[in-house]
């Protein structure tokens, strides 16, 4: 029998997006501002100590999957807008991220008893694989909007390896994020507003 992945709640205690796809939109925002890699770390760790251990987690879920650097770079440039691009710094994606999970400590809060019972009692059991499968005919059915307006190429395979070999709730939100950084939201068969 499939076991069910234990996911936060995200919908509790975040209204705006949150992890990497967060961190993703402040940099999209910032575009006319600098961003080089001090003024970028440093965000990372700002976003971190304003109670975001996501952000370090979905990094780690990166950084720990098989998924080449040239898919990790594709969602990475597709989440920014282009915006900041690593390599651009001379710096490769893994080294890249890296960089921002130091800046990102490892979540370490112990949750009360109370508080572990009322989330489990509201938590949703899904399994990974349906999950994954969810999200890969979201990817699959929004792939044609993404190839005529996210400006990198092969981010479709690249969404699609995230959520078969990383995370599919990561895959989902940097999906999300892409349509929102290049305003293809309203293309998509799963709006995002």
């Amino acid at each position: 029998m499939p076991t069910a992945r234990m996911r936060e709640l995200c919908c509790i205690d975040h209204v705006q997006d949150f992890g990497l796809s967060g961190f993703a939109g402040t940099l999209c925002s910032r575009a006319t501002l600098r961003t080089d890699v001090p003024v970028v770390l440093a965000l990372a760790g700002a976003q971190a100590d304003d109670e975001d251990y996501r952000l370090g987690r979905d990094v780690r879920l990166l950084l720990e999957s098989p998924l080449p650097d040239e898919a990790l770079h594709a969602v990475w440039l597709a989440a920014v807008r282009r915006c900041f691009d690593p390599a651009d710094e001379g710096t490769g994606i893994r080294c890249w991220l890296r960089r921002v999970a130091e800046v990102c400590p490892p979540f370490t809060r112990e949750r009360e008893q109370a508080e572990t019972e009322f989330l489990d009692r509201l938590r949703p059991t899904v399994t990974e694989e349906a999950l994954r499968g969810t999200v890969a005919a979201e990817i699959e059915s929004a792939a044609a909007a993404l190839r005529r307006a996210v400006a990198v190429p092969d981010i479709v395979p690249a969404l699609l390896r995230v959520v078969r070999e990383a995370d599919a709730d990561l895959g989902c939100r940097l999906l999300l994020r892409a349509a929102k950084a290049y305003s293809v939201d309203d293309q998509l068969p799963c709006r995002t507003d």
